[in-house]
């Protein structure tokens, strides 16, 4: 079973969870013991189009559906993929591969997490390349739901490698 939470910070998706929508799973079990966990979430943000970063609050509330009582969770700092040294900067390399970075990955600036809060406190945080782990103080029981609040601002540059999202722009100047 699942031991932890994945929740994806730079571009969230979240299809619907009210309970009438009918692609809301929890309307669609394939089988009785399926659970998914949820997640709703407010983004106030404000996008530099000219500096190309984007930072703001997250508060994100996540129900934990399984039977696990969970210690800790897991945020997805994608952006950090694509600096020198990250785990996906040395395969590149590894295959011979030379990337060119973008405007602010010279400078290892990817996501930065100013500060994080859970209504559950936070014992650590532990940020290791792509991921963050957060260490709580109480864990998060079965069907229980959480307050996390966050605080961050994502750099975004033009180099060679694959992203999730495509800036384009000139170096130095949007386009």
């Amino acid at each position: 079973m699942i031991k932890f939470l994945t929740i994806l910070i730079s571009f969230l998706y979240l299809s619907g969870s009210s309970q009438t929508n009918s692609m809301f799973w929890k309307n669609r079990k394939p089988f009785n013991d399926y659970w998914q966990q949820d997640v709703e979430y407010s983004i106030k943000v404000k996008i530099d189009e000219k500096k190309l970063t984007v930072g703001g609050a997250l508060q994100l509330f996540y129900t934990n559906n399984s039977s696990d009582t969970l210690q800790e969770v897991f945020f997805h700092l994608y952006q950090n993929a694509f600096q020198e040294g990250a785990y996906y900067d040395k395969l590149q390399k590894n295959k011979g591969v030379k990337p060119r970075y973008g405007l602010y990955e010279k400078d290892g600036l990817g996501t930065v997490v100013n500060s994080l809060t859970s209504s559950k406190g936070v014992d650590s945080i532990i940020r290791d390349n792509t991921l963050l782990n957060v260490k709580l103080k109480k864990p998060i029981i079965p069907y229980e739901t959480v307050a996390f609040t966050i605080e961050f601002k994502t750099y975004w540059g033009n180099g060679s490698s694959r992203r999730r999202m495509k800036a384009y722009y000139t170096e130095g100047g949007n386009v």
